[in-house]
């Protein structure tokens, strides 16, 4: 269980990065 939550935080961390470094 918590191997699952913490995949899903790095996935969705890794997302927001490459939101921000992608430009608007």
């Amino acid at each position: 269980e918590w191997d699952q939550l913490a995949e899903q935080q790095n996935e969705i961390e890794a997302k927001l990065q490459e939101l921000e470094a992608s430009p608007p």
